[in-house]
């Protein structure tokens, strides 16, 4: 049994089908574990930001359709499907369905953000010292432009998988586009990532 295998029958979150999201990453554990730390992290300031937002509102709508997306991307299928139904109120204009719904998501959200941070922590206690990033000349083109196609169809999963890839080096050039990127696929600003990549793949030619 291999280590990614072993290490997938203790990753226990409840509220997480810790398998099924494994397999969405080719089941690679540590591509796993970012992208579920990537998901604590970014989380709790749209969770922060719901809670302020109006109901049915445009702004509650788009905050309750990506905070939908992360939780399906790592497999937190239940708090996604509540997420999912208050973006369906919201849009609607269905202010007593937003209410109904609102508290029980954020109490839920909480309880499993609390879950996974312990998970996490005692998985990344137990892992190993990661070895030093390989340096390359610069982002992989192809890599780049399957990001620039997954932002255009707003495929979160297709997204973390292609920015899991590019920061899994460093890089002698363009490292600050990357680190950009980055910050941007974390705030959900999909169109902003394909302004960006479709500005850099213009101006830098395949060589």
């Amino acid at each position: 049994m291999n280590n990614d295998t072993d290490g997938a029958a203790r990753l226990r979150i409840d509220g997480i089908d810790t398998e099924g999201g494994l397999k969405r990453f080719g089941g690679r554990l540590d591509t796993y574990l970012q992208i579920l730390r990537s998901f604590l992290e970014s989380i709790p300031r749209y969770l922060s930001d719901l809670r302020q937002a109006e109901p049915a509102t445009r702004e509650y709508t788009v905050l309750a359709h990506g905070i939908k997306g992360s939780c399906y991307g790592v497999g937190a299928d239940s708090l996604g499907k509540r997420a999912e139904a208050l973006e369906i109120a919201s849009k609607a204009g269905d202010r007593a369905g937003v209410a109904a719904g609102h508290d029980v998501f954020l109490a839920e959200a909480d309880c499993l953000l609390t879950r996974l941070a312990a998970c996490l922590a005692e998985a990344e206690s137990a892992k190993p010292d990661a070895p030093p990033k390989e340096l390359r000349p610069a982002p992989d083109r192809d890599t780049l432009r399957a990001l620039l196609e997954a932002a255009a169809q707003y495929d979160i999963t297709a997204m973390r998988q292609t920015m899991t890839a590019l920061t899994a080096f460093h890089y002698q050039a363009h490292e600050d586009l990357i680190q950009r990127i980055g910050s941007l696929v974390s705030d959900f600003s999909y169109d902003q990532v394909q302004v960006e990549l479709e500005a850099f793949l213009e101006a830098q030619p395949p060589v």
